[in-house]
């Protein structure tokens, strides 16, 4: 049985972590694989389980509560100043007034280049989602997302370059693309919003941003 709430790790003489998951001991086995791999996103807790070993941490369920509420309830808890070993103050946007390093940007670009999901993987992601509950916020800001979204509203086509066998199409909307690619339509209008025009395999940049690219290229 799920536990859905809000948990604590505590390390023995530094200190506690909070945190909230709709499934806890899930949650707690995910934290300790990270631990043990030696790539924890948070780095004190990393420092501390490679100093001190996994002996020293403690798990412990501090309630359960509705799963609508656990990321306002945590952000509470946070702000208590209670909790000492939580690095990211905002628990909807962990990377929030928080800056990767150049390194780290080219490191994290370099292992995700060429990296595609298949169509296989695209579905399978989709039946895991499916039946999965959205909070009336979320669906909101959803709708909210996809009016805003230039792309969505009046879709344009777009030119795709395959940069392993030079050859190029044109793509009547971002979600085309998307198909292409075999990932959500969503992260695509997003990706290319902010500028970007290297997918891995593929270069993808909207038509009429282009100067050089006759209408008939096929």
């Amino acid at each position: 049985m799920k536990l859905c709430g809000i948990y604590v790790i505590s390390v023995r003489g530094v200190g506690d972590y909070v945190g909230s998951s709709v499934d806890c001991r899930s949650r707690w086995s995910h934290h300790k694989s990270q631990l043990r791999a030696g790539k924890h996103p948070n780095f004190m807790l990393q420092r501390a389980f490679n100093r001190l070993g996994e002996g020293a941490f403690d798990f412990l369920l501090l309630f359960e509560e509705d799963r609508y509420k656990l990321l306002a309830t945590e952000k509470k808890l946070i702000d208590s100043g209670k909790f000492n070993l939580n690095i990211a103050p905002d628990t909807t946007a962990p990377m929030l007034g928080r800056k990767h390093r150049e390194d780290s940007k080219q490191l994290m670009s370099q292992n995700r280049r060429g990296k595609c999901l298949t169509a296989e993987l695209a579905r399978s992601i989709g039946l895991k989602r499916r039946g999965v509950l959205l909070s009336p916020e979320h669906k909101q800001a959803l709708k909210d997302s996809h009016k805003t979204n230039k792309y969505s509203r009046s879709p344009r086509p777009i030119f795709v370059r395959d940069q392993i066998t030079g050859v190029q199409v044109i793509c009547r909307s971002g979600a085309e693309f998307a198909a292409l690619l075999g990932r959500h339509p969503v992260y695509v209008y997003r990706a290319l919003d902010r500028g970007r025009t290297d997918f891995g395999r593929f270069f993808a940049q909207p038509l009429d941003a282009r100067s050089d690219v006759p209408t008939g290229t096929a």
